[in-house]
Parts: structure tokens; C-alpha cells; sequence
């Protein structure tokens, strides 16, 4: 093998030991692709709740759409293990719940924080 294929195969090599989802996926029983997934869905999640948040009046739309986009993450965790798609280790099934209730508890703050501002608006 060239120097320049071995190197590069170490490369490789390090980086499926370093990469986070290779870790997670041991521990939480949840394959790696589904982790990276996931990670690159929320970055044009996190995009919008940023362009939300920077605005001295925060679009009801976008508001109500973070809210929805919140619920169904939370639904999907549930399915995910009613349904039995994963077979998640004790962990990670902790993890999904754990997601699950925050998530549903950031939707119901959030909602709280928009009837508010209608409020104090009307």
C-alpha cells in the first residue's frame, strides 16, 4: 500500500472513531445515519427559529410553525418506539423519552409566550 493510501486510510479510521454519531449509535442503540440525520434536519430548523428570535417582533407564523415542528418531533419519538422501527438500548430509549417530554415542554412554553404576546398586543 502508498504512504499516501495509508494515510489516507487513517484518516478514515479516525475519523469513524471520532465521529460523534459512530460513538452515540454504541451507546443508544440508534444507527449513526439516523443520528446524522437528524443533526443535519435541525440545521435548517435552528436557521429559522434564529431568524425568528432576531426579529423585534416575532412572526406568529414562524412562532406557530416551531411549535408544530416541536409536537411532531415529540409524536415521532413516541412512534419510534411504539412501533418497535428501533431497537434502542435501555439508554437510549431514556434519551427518546427524555427528547420527547423536553420537547414538548419547550412547544408548551412556547405557545404560553405567544398567547401572551397576543395579550399584551389586543
Amino acid at each position: 500500500m502508498s504512504p499516501v493510501a495509508l494515510l489516507f486510510d487513517r484518516y478514515i479510521d479516525a475519523w469513524n472513531e471520532a465521529d460523534p454519531a459512530n460513538v452515540l449509535e454504541a451507546r443508544l442503540g440508534v444507527p449513526a445515519w439516523l443520528l446524522r440525520s437528524a443533526g443535519i434536519a435541525f440545521l435548517p430548523f435552528a436557521a429559522m427559529v434564529r431568524l425568528a428570535a432576531t426579529r423585534a417582533t416575532l412572526p406568529r407564523g414562524a412562532v406557530l410553525a416551531v411549535i408544530g415542528l416541536n409536537v411532531l418531533w415529540a409524536i415521532e419519538c413516541v412512534l419510534v418506539l411504539a412501533t418497535g422501527w428501533l431497537d434502542p438500548t435501555p439508554f437510549g430509549v431514556a434519551f427518546i423519552v427524555a427528547q420527547a417530554i423536553t420537547v414538548v415542554v419547550l412547544a408548551e412554553l412556547e405557545w404560553v409566550g405567544l398567547r401572551r404576546a397576543v395579550l399584551a398586543a389586543g
